[in-house]
């Protein structure tokens, strides 16, 4: 590995989400971002997803992940995503669910039954819906789809339609089910269909993405959501991105965004909308904020504390950027601190030092 020991990446590997520690173990030289998955915060574990193409869907059965990328059907094993098997898809999947013993394959006139080991559809049930389909999830002996802006339960064995309620606003990208309640993914975020009551006060209310996504599927998995989807970053250009995110209903919602831009050779920064041009700068603004009551939030121990701040690197910035970014951001006197495309940094080193 170019100019890092990869014994020590391993072992940062297990300290993720980012330490100010795994900085010095990188190349200071090397770019710091890993475009995707800037945004996120330590809520989100990033993980390479084979195949290439749209996402389409996602499905959990025990020990393997059904993945419907492109025009193929990818067996992963669970935990982990190593591809196991590859084989065609159904013509048309617009997404998956699995209830245990069958994964299901939605399309546009018929959800198929697949064997959950091969991945061949095994049956078919038709559906007579009038508009067209575009998400599906399991809800105990019964599938439930999302068509024409309504939730519609689909009885498996006859493919008999019954409309339960309007669907939540917005064009559904996804439908999944926690085991508790069935929840929608859309370009903006993910929220459940029902929302938690007055006796669930701490139970988690889904959250925003940190920017739209073109597409994405999810599946819940051992009370976390396993995430995957693209976004454009440009007219021609898509990145795709994978990870569990772990519902955090303590997470805050105030995060302070240190965004960093190569801008003619020099590094940009940018606090929320304001732009600055030196680290003096952006200490002197760190330390205004740091000191308003009204910038600070409530912290484990029930005592104020200066909101997190995320440090997001965009495309040309280096890990020393970064490095000394950090510093200055703990010099203001913020405590919790993350940058989380050094994760990908790492994962990605993982990947080529075992190929």
């Amino acid at each position: 590995m170019r100019d890092v020991d990869w014994f020590m990446v391993s072992c940062l590997a297990a300290l993720l989400p980012a330490q100010r520690e795994l900085l010095d173990t990188l190349p200071k030289d090397g770019e710091a971002c890993a475009y995707a998955f800037v945004g996120f915060g330590p809520e989100f574990s990033p993980i390479e997803l084979p195949g290439e193409g749209t996402l389409h869907g996602l499905a959990h059965l025990g020990d393997v992940v059904w993945c419907a990328r492109g025009d193929e059907l990818l067996r992963l094993g669970w935990p982990g995503g190593a591809l196991q098997l590859r084989v065609e898809a159904p013509a048309g999947v617009l997404a998956l669910c699995a209830d245990g013993r069958f994964a299901y394959a939605l399309c546009r006139g018929e959800i198929h039954v697949l064997d959950a080991v091969a991945g061949r559809a095994v049956s078919s049930v038709p559906l007579r819906l009038v508009e067209a389909p575009v998400a599906i999830a399991c809800d105990g002996p019964s599938l439930v789809v999302v068509a024409g802006g309504k939730l519609v339960q689909i009885d498996p064995a006859t493919g008999t339609a019954t409309e339960l309620r309007a669907a939540p606003r917005g064009k559904v990208q996804w439908l999944g089910n926690d085991g508790r309640r069935l929840w929608v993914g859309r370009a903006e975020g993910v929220r459940p269909v029902t929302p938690p009551g007055a006796s669930e006060p701490d139970a988690w209310r889904g959250q925003e993405w940190p920017w739209p996504l073109a597409s994405s599927a999810a599946v819940w998995i051992d009370g976390k959501l396993l995430l995957a989807g693209e976004r454009k970053l440009g007219r021609a250009e898509t990145a795709t991105l994978a990870g569990l995110l772990t519902p955090l209903p303590a997470l805050p919602s105030e995060r302070l965004s240190l965004g960093l831009y190569l801008d003619a050779g020099s590094t940009r920064y940018e606090i929320g909308p304001k732009p600055l041009y030196s680290l003096g700068a952006v200490k002197q603004e760190l330390q205004r904020i740091a000191a308003d009551p009204a910038a600070r939030i409530v912290g484990n121990d029930g005592k104020p504390m200066p909101m997190p701040v995320v440090i997001e690197p965009h495309r040309g910035v280096t890990v020393a950027a970064v490095a000394a970014a950090w510093d200055v951001v703990k010099e203001a006197g913020f405590t919790s601190i993350s940058s989380p495309a050094q994760e990908a940094w790492v994962l990605a080193e993982r990947r080529k030092a075992t190929k």
